[in-house]
């Protein structure tokens, strides 16, 4: 009888959100490959599939979104700058039709953004299957000129955002001050526990002054958690410091996971990422071609200060530099990574003497005095074709089956299982 009663009330449940969740309609004019909506947007517009508003902002302005709620935007161009999410939206989930076909251009004016998230109630909300593209120019200040989370005045603590299938593509906001920038950023205010996730993302031709892709402004004492899986960043830039991702130069509570990225033709000044006061966890990454133009940086990666775990990862041909470790309040620990052929500067260079371990790693070039040094190599691996960027491991190279089996990713970057003997990189 008990069990009865509790899948009745799971049943009413599930009726009842079901109920009050809406779908809301947007549509930018034309029919052309459209999937959602009935027809063109007219002029006016209820947001039902028959009779669709125009635009992103008029579902804001008229609706509370709420959970279950989901807005649908058709095949189109939707010319929209800086769009605000309202106080009392949370729980839905913005869908295109795909990164090809729905796609938010703002025209590359010069001070405006994509989107707002700054409201302490906008939680859980999801944004998927679009291309966000020219927001902003290189000679513009901003943080954040594609989505800015985390408020605008005082702390917010923007929970369960999640960016899935989302290209960022040409979003620029240079300034000489480096600590902006960023396709995506927290922005001074975001609040202690805020969490974003972003699964299957593409950045491309970002420009800023630092964190082209992704910056972060967390103050002393927020605690953060990002997490990157399976994404592309390639044909990023910055001319002052990071091409990819800023840490605030402030202590902060900050984890950033990096798993099964890829990072290549980026040109940075300084880095791609820069680390500090952090922990960062990188699992089979892939950084390869991206260039680090400023002679007294030496690395793609800078381990700054806070811990920095990188495993079964591979960095290679890289003009710059590896894995640089910058100060001594650096922790490094390295586990079954390839690490070479990286030229001008040291595939793992410890400027400073920071705590740094290496486990079954193969390099060829270093600097420094590392606390431990174990099961390591400096024979180049073999790769099936470099010179095409397949940077899985040849038959018989020297990596395969070498890596740390404590700690090793079930999956590798491609999604293949790794056995009980796990090759070394990604």
């Amino acid at each position: 009888m008990k069990l009865v009663k509790i899948t009745f009330l799971f049943i009413i449940t599930l009726i009842t959100f079901q109920c009050f969740a809406t779908d809301y309609y947007v549509n930018d004019g034309s029919v052309t490959n459209d999937v959602y909506t009935l027809q063109a947007f007219d002029g006016s517009g209820n947001g039902t599939s028959a009779d669709p508003y125009g635009t992103l902002q008029s579902v804001f302005n008229n609706h509370d979104l709420g959970a279950g709620d989901i807005v649908y935007v058709d095949a189109g161009t939707y010319n929209e700058v800086s769009i605000e999410v309202g106080s009392n939206d949370e729980g839905f989930t913005i869908q295109g039709v795909s990164e090809l076909l729905t796609v938010f251009n703002g025209n590359n004016e010069p001070i405006w953004y994509f989107m707002a998230i700054e409201n302490a109630g906008n939680d859980d909300i999801t944004i998927q299957n679009l291309t966000i593209t020219n927001y902003g120019i290189s000679t513009t200040n901003g943080s954040g000129n594609g989505l800015r989370i985390g408020g605008g005045t005082s702390d917010k603590a923007i929970t369960g955002l999640t960016i899935s299938n989302v290209t960022f593509d040409d979003i620029d906001c240079r300034n000489t001050n480096s600590s902006y920038g960023g396709a995506i950023a927290f922005t001074n205010y975001a609040g202690g526990g805020s969490d974003l996730t972003i699964n299957n993302c593409t950045f491309l031709n970002n420009d800023s002054g630092s964190g082209a892709c992704i910056t972060n402004h967390a103050t002393t004492g927020d605690v953060i958690t990002i997490n990157v899986n399976n994404s592309i960043f390639h044909s990023n830039s910055s001319p002052i410091t990071c091409a990819v991702y800023r840490a605030p130069n402030l202590s902060s509570s900050v984890t950033v996971n990096w798993t099964s990225c890829k990072f290549y033709n980026n040109t940075s000044a300084r880095t791609l990422i820069f680390t500090y006061d952090q922990t960062h966890n990188l699992t089979n990454c892939l950084f390869y071609e991206n260039n680090v133009t400023d002679a007294t940086e030496k690395g793609v990666l800078e381990a700054y200060s806070g811990t920095t775990n990188i495993r079964h990862s591979t960095i290679v041909d890289n003009d710059g530099g590896g894995v640089y470790i910058s100060t001594t309040a650096a922790i490094t620990n390295i586990y079954s990574c390839i690490i070479q052929d990286n030229t001008s500067q040291n595939d793992i260079h410890e400027a400073a003497d920071g705590t740094t371990n290496v486990y079954h790693t193969i390099y060829n070039t270093l600097s420094g005095d590392f606390e431990t040094n174990t099961n390591n190599e400096t024979a180049d691996a073999t790769f099936s074709d470099a010179a095409n960027d397949d940077y899985s491991l040849a038959s018989g190279s020297n990596g395969v089956n070498e890596g740390y089996l404590i700690g090793a990713p079930v999956l590798d970057i491609d999604g293949t299982i790794r056995d009980a003997s796990p090759d070394m990189g990604c």
